[in-house]
């Protein structure tokens, strides 16, 4: 994948989105934590940088309007969003969408990239 990129999580609560961007970030040399109130985070990234946004409460291109999501798209960062199913209409062309679903004690990640 060519950075910047754009990653859409998809996926039940608890399937592992917040799990994923974390461990993302991390092997970027960055630190995250879960956008969940503030509906959007930003990093710093030895990649540049990765904004982190939570749709889960995002229903209107107002919402997206609001938090400068497509401003960021603009910008050539690294966007990690979670619920990207929430928002598929307002998504880029070019993403990778990654679908996480649990079972019991069993997961299952599912990549679709759109270049």
């Amino acid at each position: 994948m060519e950075f910047p990129a754009f990653l859409s999580l998809n996926g039940p609560l608890g399937s592992g989105k917040t799990y994923f961007t974390s461990c993302f970030a991390q092997r970027l040399g960055a630190s995250a934590s879960s956008p969940t109130y503030t509906l959007v985070n930003e990093y710093d990234s030895k990649k540049g940088k990765i904004v982190h946004i939570d749709a889960y409460r995002i229903s209107s291109r107002d919402d997206l309007e609001s938090i400068g999501f497509f401003d960021y798209l603009d910008r050539g960062c690294i966007m990690i969003v979670e619920w990207g199913e929430n928002i598929k209409e307002f998504l880029p062309r070019k993403r990778l969408d990654i679908f996480l679903d649990y079972s019991g004690n069993k997961r299952e990640i599912r990549c679709s990239y759109y270049p």
